[in-house]
C-alpha cells in the first residue's frame, strides 16, 4: 500500500508515522497530494485537493479537524490490537471491523472525545443485526470507562478498550480492561 492508499482507506494519521513508513513528506505536501492539519490529537496528515482527486473524491474539500481527529484515534487502536494478535478486516463506516486471535470479530468504535451511552447505544441499534449473525462484539475505545460501566454490564456485546490518549497515541498500553 502506498502513502495515499494508506490515507485513503485509514484515515488521517500522524507525520510521525507517515514519515517512519513513506520516508519524507516534504513532497507529497508541495504537491498538494497531502495535506496537514490541525486537529483536537494535534497536527495531522489528510489526503490533500490532488490526493483525493486521484480517488475520484471532490478536490475542494476539506477534513474536518473532528473527524480527522477520530480516524487517528481509530487507526491507533487498530494498531494496539494488531500487536496482539488482531487483524483489520476494513473500515464500515465509522466502524473498523476486526477479527480476534481466536477467531472473534468485533467492530470498534474509537472516537477523539469520549462516546457517551446514547453514542454506544446509536451504534448498538445500527450494528445489532450484524453483531448478532457474526456472533461479534462491539469494542469501545475510551478514556472515560465509569460512563459505559453500566451500559456494558447490560449489553452483553459490548467490550471496554480503555486506555489514555498518551498511551494509544504512544502505541504504548497502559492498561487494558475487558476479555479481548
Amino acid at each position: 500500500m502506498n502513502l495515499l492508499e494508506d490515507l485513503h482507506t485509514c484515515g488521517a494519521e500522524a507525520p510521525y508515522f507517515l514519515e517512519q513508513r513513506y520516508g519524507r513528506l516534504v513532497e507529497p505536501v508541495e504537491q498538494g497530494f497531502l495535506a496537514l492539519i490541525e486537529t483536537p490529537a494535534g497536527r495531522l496528515a489528510v489526503l490533500g485537493p490532488r490526493g483525493r482527486l486521484l480517488f475520484g473524491l471532490q478536490p475542494n474539500y476539506r477534513t474536518v479537524p473532528d473527524v480527522a481527529a477520530d480516524q487517528y484515534i481509530q487507526r491507533r487502536c487498530v494498531a494496539l490490537l494488531a500487536e496482539r494478535g488482531w487483524s483489520s478486516l476494513g473500515r464500515h463506516g465509522k466502524w473498523t471491523h476486526l477479527r480476534g486471535p481466536g477467531g472473534r470479530l468485533a467492530y470498534l468504535l474509537a472516537r477523539w472525545r469520549p462516546s457517551s451511552a446514547r453514542a454506544v447505544r446509536q451504534s448498538l441499534t445500527l450494528l445489532r443485526e450484524r453483531l448478532s449473525q457474526e456472533q461479534a462484539v462491539l469494542l469501545v475505545y475510551t478514556t472515560q470507562p465509569r460512563r459505559l460501566l453500566r451500559l456494558a454490564e447490560r449489553e452483553k456485546v459490548i467490550g471496554l478498550l480503555c486506555l489514555d490518549k498518551k498511551s494509544v497515541m504512544s502505541n504504548e498500553t497502559q492498561e487494558q480492561k475487558g476479555e479481548l
